[in-house]
């Protein structure tokens, strides 16, 4: 426990000036206040680090996920300005945590809602809540009260998986907390660190403007989060059978029948989740050419706007009618025009996971130009 309250205390999270090397200025750094929690979040860690997931996910890499969550909400908290930094990153840390308990105590039965899930191409959660009446963020909000934590960081894990209107509904009071772990966890899917079960990619454009962040923020968090995750998972893991992974991203890959160099469109793709998403998964510092285009439809405003700026990319990038993917808030609204009356497409209704993604990628990038249905 020392060790780790070491690492933590020179890790992204605590780190304030130099490195130090003993307890006593490990908890002068972090301060008495955050030591209890700190100290029950490596307990969570080490009490819930078993294969409940057998074959759907690596304990190392729900970790990774959980972690990546944290260390983003609380660069974000950071970076706004706020002082609840500390509960930003144990918000993260813990907001999946009911998962494991709910595989650990049902079984096999959650292992069934995991697999209607994946056949559904539904998220998670909805499947948690329509086949067991309650899902793992219920848990969690029960297990944390009996822990004595507070509010401030209940009601963001309650209320993660929640819209920004309906997270100013839930906690008029908490809504930053929860949006901002929101788009933590959303920003953790994108990147592909790890995997919380839930392999879905939800948008982030709402809740970037509800907090302000614009393009160089999420740029940062780009640089920077996966070496952070990576710090502060082998800190929190030291110690257990398996500190090493293979990366989320390299294993997509390998699904891939051939190369995805794409061309995203999409009204704001500096904040886009969707954008961060086709990036960790595309083939990076090629020169080949793009050999297909992805459009992300948040709105259906865009549809002509995005039209335009389809066409546009194309042409700069000396290509024209490339296979399309579209991801779309509504299975009804799609593109329209000639731009796609001579291209092969697919509509893909967000969020969406991402198995579905892999196969409309696979099946685009072997097709002929041509027109196709949705």
């Amino acid at each position: 426990m020392a060790l780790k309250i070491l690492r933590l205390a020179n890790s992204v999270i605590y780190s304030r000036g130099d490195r130090i090397d003993t307890v006593h200025k490990a908890v002068l750094r972090i301060g008495m206040d955050n030591i209890r929690q700190v100290v029950l979040n490596i307990s969570v860690v080490e009490r819930f680090n078993c294969p409940a997931f057998k074959e759907h996910i690596a304990t190392t890499q729900f970790w990774e996920h959980s972690i990546a969550t944290g260390v983003m909400a609380a660069e974000i908290s950071r970076a706004l300005g706020a002082q609840d930094v500390d509960s930003a990153f144990t918000s993260g840390l813990l907001h999946d945590v009911g998962r494991v308990i709910l595989a650990e105590v049902l079984g096999e039965e959650y292992i069934h809602v995991i697999e209607t899930a994946q056949q559904l191409g539904a998220p998670l959660e909805l499947v948690e809540s329509r086949m067991l009446l309650l899902n793992h963020a219920d848990i969690m909000d029960r297990f944390l009260g009996a822990w004595k934590f507070p509010r401030l960081i209940l009601d963001p894990v309650l209320h993660h998986h929640t819209s920004v209107s309906a997270a100013r509904s839930a906690s008029p009071s908490r809504s930053m907390e929860i949006i901002r772990l929101g788009l933590a966890d959303r920003f953790a899917h994108a990147m592909l660190l790890g995997s919380s079960g839930n392999d879905v990619i939800y948008p982030t454009t709402e809740h970037c403007r509800a907090l302000h962040i614009g393009p160089a923020l999420v740029r940062q968090l780009e640089e920077t989060a996966r070496q952070h995750t990576e710090d502060t998972t082998l800190s929190l893991l030291s110690g257990s059978s398996a500190v090493s992974w293979t990366h989320r991203s390299e294993q997509l890959r390998q699904s891939l029948t051939g190369p995805f160099r794409p061309i995203f469109v999409g009204m704001e793709p500096d904040t886009d989740a969707f954008r961060i998403f086709c990036e960790a998964i595309s083939k990076s510092g090629t020169q080949e050419p793009p050999n297909l285009c992805v459009v992300h439809i948040a709105s259906a405003k865009e549809r002509g706007p995005l039209v335009d700026k389809l066409l546009a990319a194309e042409r700069e990038k000396g290509a024209a009618s490339l296979p399309t993917i579209i991801l779309s808030f509504d299975k009804k609204i799609t593109l329209d025009g000639a731009a796609m009356q001579e291209r092969a497409w697919r509509l893909l209704v967000t969020p969406t996971p991402i198995s579905r993604f892999i196969e409309a990628v696979n099946e685009m990038i072997n097709v002929t130009p041509s027109k196709t249905a949705a």
